[in-house]
């Protein structure tokens, strides 16, 4: 019933603070009475890795040699994910056109990509000997 919702929606926004809900948990252990808040996760690195390859927002592109030699691969980044996790690769991309392409010579795109999604909080699926090298050059 439409009435009994928006009831509800009335008292949760009573309660909350600054659109925030927190919440008090009571506890009893071994018969000793505990206070402890309700802390949510942090959803920062699920925000971040939201962002990662995202073309819309990218202030950034970077292209690499695709399968074949005649091929191109465009990959998009922020460069304020970029100045703060990976500061020599920010330097390439600092005082460049947003719409132009940085070249990224001598770097296979899988690793590069890999690269990117550990930039951006991600895990490495593969941390092969040339990852290690690729990222080297590019992150402090």
């Amino acid at each position: 019933d439409c009435a009994k919702l928006w009831e509800s929606a009335i008292k949760l926004n009573e309660v909350l603070n600054n659109d925030t809900l927190t919440m008090e948990l009571r506890m009893t252990v071994d018969g000793t009475k505990s206070r402890v808040n309700f802390m949510p996760k942090n959803p920062f690195g699920k925000c971040m890795l939201k962002l990662f390859l995202d073309e819309e927002c990218a202030d950034v592109i970077f292209e690499l040699k695709g399968d074949d030699a005649s091929s191109k691969i465009n990959y998009h980044a922020h460069r304020c994910v970029l100045k703060a996790c990976a500061p020599d690769l920010f330097r390439l991309c600092e005082d460049c056109d947003v719409s132009t392409p940085i070249t990224i010579p001598d770097v296979e795109s899988r690793v590069f990509l890999e690269l990117l999604r550990y930039v951006y909080g991600g895990e490495v699926s593969e941390i092969s000997a040339d990852w290690m090298n690729d990222a080297k050059k590019f992150i402090d």
